[in-house]
């Protein structure tokens, strides 16, 4: 299949499956509050988004009068930013990344593009937008969310190209591990701070609730209680949102 008949068909497939466009919009303008609180000296540099596709985070920002211009390497999918004026660039995101300079932008976002990465690139990926962000600056990622059941384990892999989900407290992980600060996890509306020391008492927290809830379940006949306990186990999990965000700086 030659390059143009897969970009053809991959535009084709993400306009079938991804969703109404103004719905997707409307989702991806709860980030907008992120931005608006960046000094004004970070905005007034354009916003780089990898992976733009046909450019809808380009029209929230467009909306807004902020700067910005997209990096794809899907031909087709850029002809349909490019014809609602977006500023795009047809390039492969790493090797655009290496051209810039250090602390040279204020923000990079990438929504749905590090599930198609492996983890070398997704770390290499991580390491330049670091290096060429200027001081509190950010960038943003989202992905989609393996907490959600449906999506973990059957809707990732509608997408040929998505190599393997990456749950969000990883994903927080590295970007610690990386040098990144005042992280935060966004499942849908809601955010909350990530550090690996938060991280490891969540841990001990859930390790100590399994450890407590299998005794209780030893010592009891199982019943409508415990039924009802794992109903309400599965019902979390099947409702939690469909993807995530990870939003850090760079001191």
């Amino acid at each position: 299949m030659s390059t143009f008949a897969f970009d053809h068909f991959y535009a084709k497939f993400q306009e079938h499956f991804r969703g109404n466009e103004n719905i997707i919009k409307e989702r991806l303008r709860e980030y907008l509050p992120i931005l608006q609180q960046l000094p004004p000296s970070i905005l007034q540099q354009k916003v780089i988004d990898l992976g733009c596709g046909n450019g809808l985070w380009l029209d929230v920002l467009q909306e807004q009068n902020i700067p910005n211009y997209g990096i794809d390497t899907n031909a087709a999918s850029l002809q349909l930013a490019q014809k609602k004026g977006h500023q795009t660039i047809q390039a492969n995101v790493l090797e655009h990344l290496r051209t810039l300079p250090d602390q040279s932008v204020g923000v990079v976002t990438a929504f749905h593009l590090i599930e198609h990465l492996n983890f070398l690139d997704f770390i290499t990926l991580s390491q330049e937008i670091l290096r060429i962000l200027v001081p509190a600056g950010i960038v943003i990622y989202e992905t989609p969310n393996p907490r959600n059941l449906i999506i973990g384990a059957c809707n990732f892999y509608t997408d040929p190209t998505h190599l393997r989900p990456i749950p969000s407290d990883f994903c927080g992980f590295v970007m610690e591990y990386l040098g990144f600060t005042n992280i935060k996890i966004k499942e849908g509306q809601n955010f909350r701070e990530f550090t690996t020391q938060q991280l490891n008492h969540l841990q001990n927290l859930k390790s100590k609730s399994l450890k407590q809830s299998a005794k209780n379940t030893l010592k009891k006949i199982p019943g409508l209680k415990q039924l009802g306990e794992m109903h309400g186990l599965m019902k979390r999990h099947l409702q939690n949102s469909n993807d995530y965000g990870v939003i850090a700086s760079k001191s």
